[in-house]
C-alpha cells in the first residue's frame, strides 16, 4: 500500500526490484479530494479605517488543496457588526474562488474576521484590524470653555485622520493662533508628543464675555 503525498499534482512512479529483476509503474499523480472547507484570505490585514479590502474564499479539500468547482453560492458574515460587504453572497469561479469587497469600520483598532459559508462548507479568515490613516486635521480642545476672565486654560491639539482617529506622530511643530486679539499663549508654537498631541497654555482676556477660538496649524494640517 502506498500512501500518496497530501499535495495535489504530486507525480510519482513506483519501482519493484528483486535482484536484477525490476519494473516501474506508470506515473501516479495525486488530485484534489472533495471540498470540505474554504480557505479565506484578505488583500490586507491592517487596512486604514474606512478603507476597503478584497476577501477571497478558495474551496479546498481536507489537505488544503484547491478544489475547482464553480457556481457555489458563498454567504459572507463577519465577527464585528461594523463595516459592510458589497454583497451578502457571491459565487465561486472556475477555480473555486469567490470574492467580496469589505468596507471596514471607520474606527481604528476595530478587529474582525470574515467567514465564508456554503451549506456545511465553511472557513474563516485571520483577523483584520483597522489602523489610523494619514493625518489630515487637528482636533482642538480646551481644559475649560467658561474660564474666569484672566485665568488660564490648557489647549490640546490631537493629530487625526479623516475619520477622527488619533494619529500618533511626534515632533510636529504646531503654530497657535486665536480669533480674538486679547489674551496670550505661553508659547507661539509647541510640538506634538508620541501620541500626536501638542498643548499650550492660553491666558484669557481679563474682560468677562470675551469669546475666542484657538487654531492649531502645521503646514496644511489645521484644526
Amino acid at each position: 500500500v502506498l500512501t500518496t503525498h497530501t499535495v495535489a499534482g504530486t507525480a510519482t512512479t513506483v519501482t519493484a526490484t528483486t535482484s536484477s529483476i525490476t519494473g516501474t509503474s506508470p506515473t501516479i499523480t495525486t488530485v484534489a479530494g472533495t471540498a470540505t472547507k474554504y480557505l479565506v484570505t484578505s488583500s490586507g490585514y491592517s487596512p486604514v479605517a474606512g478603507a476597503t479590502v478584497t476577501i477571497s474564499a478558495q474551496l479546498a479539500d481536507a489537505n488544503n488543496n484547491p478544489v475547482s468547482t464553480n457556481g457555489q453560492t458563498v454567504n459572507w458574515t463577519k465577527s464585528d457588526a461594523n463595516g459592510s460587504f458589497a454583497s451578502a453572497s457571491t459565487t465561486t469561479n472556475a477555480s473555486g474562488i469567490a470574492t467580496v469587497v469589505l468596507t471596514t469600520h471607520t474606527v481604528a483598532g476595530t478587529a474582525t474576521t470574515v467567514t465564508a459559508t456554503t451549506s456545511s462548507i465553511t472557513g474563516t479568515s485571520p483577523t483584520i484590524t483597522t489602523v489610523a490613516g494619514t493625518a489630515t486635521k487637528y482636533l482642538v480642545t480646551s481644559s475649560g470653555y467658561s474660564p474666569v476672565a484672566g485665568a488660564t486654560v490648557t489647549i490640546s491639539a490631537q493629530l487625526a485622520d479623516a475619520n477622527n482617529n488619533p494619529v500618533s506622530t511626534n515632533g510636529q511643530t504646531v503654530n497657535w493662533t486665536k480669533s480674538d486679539a486679547n489674551g496670550s499663549f505661553a508659547s507661539a508654537s509647541t510640538t506634538t508628543n508620541a501620541s500626536g498631541i501638542a498643548t499650550v497654555v492660553l491666558t484669557t482676556h481679563t474682560v468677562a464675555g470675551t469669546a475666542t477660538t484657538v487654531t492649531a496649524t502645521t503646514s496644511s494640517i489645521t484644526g
